[in-house]
Order: C-alpha cells, then structure tokens, then sequence
C-alpha cells in the first residue's frame, strides 16, 4: 500500500476490515493505523473509505 507522501507501507490481507473478501482495489482510498514493526512500518488496521 501507498501512504499519501509516496512512501510504501506493508498490509496483510487479515490486517483489512470489513466483509469476508480481504482485499483492496488498485487506487482503493482506506484509513489505517500505521505501526512501526521490527522490518519497517505496517498497516496494523485497514478500513475501506467508500
């Protein structure tokens, strides 16, 4: 995933909230919550922005 300042953040499928498929669409707008992990910053939770 893409954070607004260009910069890449990891997200796991378990991370996205919502229905049963965990995906996102390509330019999918979401908010999350940014966790620094021991390999680099992930999206610990990921909501869809309709």
């Amino acid at each position: 995933m893409e954070r607004e300042g260009g910069t890449d953040v990891f997200v796991h499928g378990s991370a996205i909230q919502g229905d049963r498929f965990r995906t996102l669409d390509d330019g999918q707008a979401v908010e999350c919550e940014i966790v620094d992990g021991p390999t680099g910053p992930y999206a610990g939770t990921v909501t869809r922005r309709e």
